[in-house]
């Protein structure tokens, strides 16, 4: 629980500290959580480290970042994902996206991050699904899931009325199965680092310690999990599939031709 906070690259991080400490509590105990907006693309006068003192930032270099990898069929690229040689700010104060309302629109840090409702550009959502799977499975990072609506113009408001997804106005990222189940995963192996990293084109499987393991992208391969053996549930399609581990190694092909994530993990069902 908590706020973010718009342009706070144009407010002094003192003044924001002041602010800040005029919030109350949480009624559950704590802080409030705050995650501000600083677009720090690199050689700028203000940088986002500035702001790590008043909370979590904004890694908007992170999304072009993962554009690039997954468009360019390395997969093996992502394994670099926290590239400092890109100033990116750290793992404990990053926010992590795929895309955000402004830079789908080539707003707010500019265009070239995947996105799942550029109707302008065109979107790929396949390549949408990996990038959202491989960002909620990984370490690096604050989460944060985009939820859009279709736009045929970049300064197009919503469909009129409440969000009905499915309505082919609503896209609705957050209930596509390989981004909404992933969350189970990413609470799974809460505490866990990026072990077992197999990577070939377009290809990746990698685990969190010994407690889950994801692969996507082209699939029908064996990998090696780090995982014990025995039966697991692909989650991302509510155990419609299971998947054996034996010797610590296991085959994984997709459960539907258009959602190229599986993810398995101890004690999921």
């Amino acid at each position: 629980k908590g706020f973010r906070v718009d342009a706070s690259k144009h407010m002094w991080p003192g003044d924001l500290e002041a602010i800040q400490g005029l919030t109350n509590d949480l009624p559950s105990g704590g802080r409030p959580l705050f995650f501000h907006e600083v677009i720090d693309m690199g050689g700028e006068a203000i940088s986002s480290s500035e702001y790590f003192g008043v909370g979590k930032v904004m890694e908007f270099r992170y999304g072009i970042k993962l554009a690039e990898c997954i468009r360019g069929g390395d997969f093996n690229c992502l394994g670099g994902i926290y590239d400092q040689g890109w100033g990116m700010a750290d793992g404990e104060h990053a926010v992590v996206f795929v895309d955000n309302h402004d830079n789908q629109r080539g707003h707010g840090g500019g265009g070239g991050v995947l996105t799942a409702s550029n109707n302008m550009d065109g979107h790929d959502d396949w390549q949408y699904k990996v990038a959202s799977a491989f960002m909620i499975a990984h370490e690096y990072g604050w989460k944060r899931v985009m939820s859009s609506y279709y736009f045929n113009d970049k300064d197009q408001g919503p469909p009129y009325g409440a969000p009905n997804c499915g309505d082919g106005s609503w896209v609705c990222e957050h209930r596509w199965s390989s981004i909404m189940n992933m969350a189970q995963f990413a609470n799974a192996v809460v505490g866990t680092g990026v072990e077992n990293w197999q990577a070939a084109g377009a290809s990746l499987g990698f685990s969190r310690g010994n407690k889950g393991f994801v692969a996507m992208g082209d699939l029908n391969k064996e990998f090696n999990t780090g995982l014990p053996d025995g039966e697991y549930c692909d989650i991302i399609h509510d155990c419609q599939q299971k998947i054996q581990i034996s010797g610590g190694r296991g085959y994984f092909s997709p459960a539907s031709a258009d959602d190229p994530v599986v993810a398995i993990c101890v004690g999921c069902q």
